[in-house]
C-alpha cells in the first residue's frame, strides 16, 4: 500500500501563493508554485509573497515533477524563487510553458527542464501514472492534475468553473473524463480555496 501524504505550503486559507506537495512513498510532486500580493496596508514595503520552499529544498532530490496548472502568478508566480534553490522538471501546457519562459527569463534562469503536456494526456513519471485533464478558467490552456495511486486517485482541480456554454477548445472541460477519474476512485480531491471566505 503507497504511503501518501499530502500537505499544502500555501493556498489553503488565503488567495493565491497556491502550492500543494503530494508525497507517495519517497517521490514527491508539487502542484503549481504561486505567490501573493500583499493586501492593504498590513505589510507595507513588501512586494509579494512565496511559500516557505525549505522542507523541498532539503528533499530535492525526492522531487519528481512540478505541475502548473494554469498562467496566473497565483500558480506560477513563485516558480523562478523555487528554481533558484532545487532543480526538478515541470510539466504545464502549451501557453502556461509560453508564459513560464518569460517570466524565468525576467529572472536570467536558464537551466531548467520544461516539458509541455497536452491538457488531456496520460504519462508516467517513475513508477507513478499521472492523467491530466483540461479545466474551464478565464486564462486559455488550463489544467487539473490526477496522480494514480493503489488507493485512489489525488485529484487537482485547480481553480475552475463549469461553463457549459464554452466552445472555445483552449478552455474547454470535458465532465465524462472527470466521470471516469471518479469511477476508478478518488482518495483526495484538492482545489485552490480562492474565495473561500466569501
Amino acid at each position: 500500500m503507497n504511503q501518501i501524504r499530502i500537505y499544502a505550503l500555501g493556498g489553503l486559507d488565503e488567495d493565491g501563493k497556491n502550492c500543494t506537495v503530494v508525497e507517495i512513498n519517497q517521490d514527491i510532486f508539487i502542484l503549481d508554485v504561486g505567490l501573493k500580493y500583499p493586501e492593504g496596508q498590513r505589510r507595507l514595503g513588501v512586494e509579494i509573497i512565496i511559500p516557505d520552499f525549505k522542507s523541498l529544498v532539503d528533499r530535492q532530490k525526492d522531487i519528481k515533477g512540478i505541475f502548473i496548472s494554469h498562467g496566473h502568478d497565483d500558480a506560477m508566480g513563485a516558480l523562478p524563487y523555487l528554481l533558484k534553490q532545487v532543480k526538478a522538471p515541470i510539466y504545464t501546457t502549451a501557453f502556461t510553458a509560453s508564459l513560464i519562459e518569460i517570466l524565468l527569463k525576467e529572472h536570467s534562469i536558464k537551466d531548467y527542464t520544461l516539458n509541455v503536456i497536452n491538457r488531456f494526456d496520460q504519462f508516467e513519471i517513475g513508477k507513478t501514472s499521472i492523467k491530466t485533464f483540461g479545466i474551464t478558467h478565464s486564462i486559455a490552456d488550463a489544467m487539473g492534475v490526477a496522480i494514480d495511486t493503489d488507493q485512489g486517485y489525488i485529484v487537482y482541480a485547480s481553480e475552475y468553473i463549469i461553463d457549459f456554454n464554452n466552445r472555445h477548445a483552449a478552455f474547454s472541460c470535458d465532465l465524462t473524463q472527470f466521470a471516469e477519474i471518479g469511477k476508478k476512485g478518488v482518495f483526495a480531491l484538492l482545489t485552490e480555496s480562492v474565495g473561500s471566505d466569501r
